[in-house]
């Protein structure tokens, strides 16, 4: 029974906080149909406008707040339908929408009523509170004739979605207004429960973190990695981080929160924003080279089998002697050490690496079954950037590598090649 009521108290906490977060969405959704009406629609942002709608109305559901889902669903669909057919809205049909979107905004009053006087709520109220916005009684009758079609699966890439927490400071508002002309769906945010409610409901593909914010960072990446585990299906949010000054200080904050790309003053927005596109660019199809050194046969074939399975160049060195010969002809975007071997164990090894100029940035990930911290700390002090243990599962493997040359590639677009 104790278990029973902590379900629901969760429920209950994250519906309210669902509720609060609905008001800001239904309004943004509002100003995108407007923006559309007033700019011209284009297919990418009106697929973009139903999935998003459907996560919404998703969401909804999840917390049981049925009529929100229906209404929304209800608008996902039909902008779905001009998706399929090519065809823009017309200006009855925008009035529908967002006659549906005030539908919405008068049940979810009724529903809250005053018990939760949040600004955004009170804005998304004054908001649809207007002459110019059509009750139309028969706004379902927005349903076009043909046969409805079911929203399609936007692609979450496409999406271009960016969370901007900020103290609304002028670099950090003209920043937001320059993604936003590039086509970016951007939200600002001004604090940390702002950003825990949106992250609730719908993940960005970036969060960018303003200088302002630098104190708060470590809290800003746990909020970010537990709902990224929260997320279903699962989906990285790539965090992007200004520091206010260009010291040990803030490397280390950044690299114990996770910051996939920090950025130093001074700051300029066409830099910054050249960075931030080219997180959404494509990676090349050209694979990621691994370096294995290990001198156990089978644990490198174990390892060797997983990343070649996983679409990545693997290349086993035996022996430890000869790394530096296997360094300067295969060129691997990491490598992948053992740190017991004859001749010559990890972390020697290591050293030697980090001493040839040509490698001092080159990723190097130790994968061994030695418990000892001493012996660990050894290794990342020799140089290593992470220190994984044996035995470990494929996809973590995997994923340790793909990530570790990710962050390698962020960090050299942000400082130029090496």
């Amino acid at each position: 029974m104790i278990k029973s009521n902590r379900v629901f108290s969760q429920l209950d906490e994250n519906q309210q906080a669902f509720l609060r977060y609905l008001p800001k969405r239904i309004a943004a959704f509002e100003r995108r149909i407007q923006r559309y009406r007033n700019d011209g629609w284009e297919s990418h942002g009106m697929a973009v406008l139903s999935g998003d709608l459907q996560r919404v109305a998703e969401t909804s559901g999840r917390y049981e707040l049925m009529e929100f889902r229906d209404e929304l669903l209800l608008l996902a669909q039909t902008v779905q339908q001009h998706v399929a057919s090519g065809t823009p809205p017309d200006t009855w049909q925008c009035e529908g929408m967002r006659a549906l979107l005030a539908a919405v905004s008068r049940s979810l009053v009724s529903y809250v009523g005053p018990q939760l006087p949040s600004a955004p709520f009170a804005a998304a109220r004054e908001s649809f509170a207007r002459d110019d916005v059509p009750v139309a009684p028969d706004a379902r009758s927005l349903r076009l004739t043909n046969k409805t079609a079911e929203p399609s699966a936007i692609d979450e890439a496409t999406a271009r979605r960016i969370y901007c927490l900020s103290d609304g400071n002028p670099f950090a508002l003209d920043m937001a207004r320059r993604l936003e002309t590039e086509g970016y769906e951007i939200e600002s945010l001004a604090n940390l429960d702002e950003l825990s409610e949106m992250l609730l409901c719908m993940l960005p593909q970036v969060l960018l973190v303003d200088a302002s914010f630098m104190p708060d960072l470590a809290d800003v990446g746990v909020i970010r990695n537990d709902m990224q585990q929260r997320s279903q299906p699962p989906q990285r949010v790539l965090m992007v981080a200004m520091a206010g000054q260009n010291n040990l200080e803030s490397r280390r904050a950044a690299h114990q929160a996770g910051v996939d790309l920090l950025l130093f003053p001074p700051f300029d927005t066409s830099e910054i924003v050249q960075k931030i596109q080219a997180l959404f660019t494509p990676t090349s199809e050209e694979q990621v080279r691994v370096l294995i050194v290990e001198d156990d046969q089978s644990a490198a074939l174990f390892a060797h089998s997983v990343l070649t399975n996983a679409g990545m160049h693997a290349q086993v060195e035996h022996d430890p002697v000869h790394v530096l010969e296997s360094l300067k002809s295969f060129h691997p975007d990491l490598v992948l050490m053992d740190l017991h071997m004859p001749h010559a164990n990890g972390v020697e090894v290591t050293m030697v690496i980090r001493d040839h100029p040509a490698f001092t940035q080159l990723p190097i990930v130790f994968l061994s079954g030695e418990s000892d911290p001493d012996s660990q700390l050894e290794a990342i002090n020799a140089g290593g950037d992470e220190f994984l243990f044996k035995p470990i599962r494929p996809k973590h493997l995997i994923a340790a590598i793909e990530d570790r040359v990710r962050r390698t590639h962020a960090a050299d677009q942000a400082t130029g090649p090496r």
